[in-house]
């Protein structure tokens, strides 16, 4: 998915993880009915895993600079399922 880092910091990360107990032994990404868990969203350029389309970012105008999250299968990398 390409976006900005501002879209990007909006949507949950499967990388992540939370404390989930008090105990702060158990961690988790998603809770039992599948929603993200608080601060388990995207990092954008923090995360190791971030990449710029154009590097490095750079404003053009009022269009900020897009990239992606490296997990996310690029569309034209790859050939369609048959």
């Amino acid at each position: 998915m390409i976006c900005t880092e501002a879209e990007a910091k909006t949507k949950w990360c499967p990388m992540a993880r939370a404390i989930v107990d008090g105990a702060g032994d158990a961690v988790a990404s998603r809770n039992g009915h599948g929603a993200g868990l608080a601060g388990t969203e995207c990092l954008g350029s923090a995360c190791m895993l971030w990449g710029w389309l154009n590097p490095p970012p750079r404003h053009d105008g009022d269009k900020p600079q897009r990239g992606r999250c490296g997990l996310a299968r690029n569309a034209g990398e790859y050939p369609p399922a048959s």
